[in-house]
């Protein structure tokens, strides 16, 4: 597996806080309203003319990490920093946000399996508890949901997929909106 560091967002917004690897217990699964690329997913961010400009000046809205539809992974920040991203205020402290770029129907297989090689890779680093969707999350926190990520995201495939790596996740999802 290979994981692609990008430093373009913290070359225009500067480092998010940090914070300790051992404090990171939860995964957040999302995915993009787009189907496009991280570079285009980029060059949207640093637009002069982003309309959430503002919002990612403050860290609200970034992910540690964007897997293409191809299986491409790219990891903007370091997990020792921690950004708003799952509607939970400081929870997401002790959270990594993981971004499928993805818009609508199934996911790609090399997308998911991009996923979990790269959730096996973080096991490995972080004291992780849960994976949960953004939706839950939100839910739990703000009491809303969005539909994040996507009612095409199949759960159950996702942790037959952990579970023959050896690993067996708390997984608690909402799919609501």
């Amino acid at each position: 597996m290979i994981i692609n560091t990008d430093n373009d967002l913290i070359q225009t917004y500067g480092s998010p806080p940090s914070r300790s690897i051992e404090d990171i217990t939860e995964i957040v699964i999302h995915h993009t309203a787009g189907g496009g690329s991280w570079r285009g997913l980029k060059s949207w961010f640093t637009s002069k003319t982003c309309e959430r400009k503002d919002q990612f000046k403050r860290f609200i809205g970034f992910t540690h990490y964007y897997i293409e539809k191809n299986g491409t992974i790219f990891q903007p920040f370091n997990l020792d920093s921690w950004m708003y991203h799952s509607c939970s205020g400081k929870h997401d402290k002790k959270t990594i946000g993981i971004e499928l770029i993805h818009n609508t129907g199934e996911f790609p297989e090399e997308q998911i399996d991009a996923l979990v090689n790269l959730v096996e890779h973080i096991y490995k680093t972080c004291p992780i508890m849960q994976i949960v969707s953004h939706d839950y999350n939100y839910m739990y926190y703000s009491g809303k949901a969005k539909g994040c990520p996507s009612k095409w995201f199949n759960w159950s495939e996702f942790e037959s997929k952990l579970e023959e790596k050896g690993i067996k996740p708390v997984i608690k999802s909402f799919s609501g909106a």
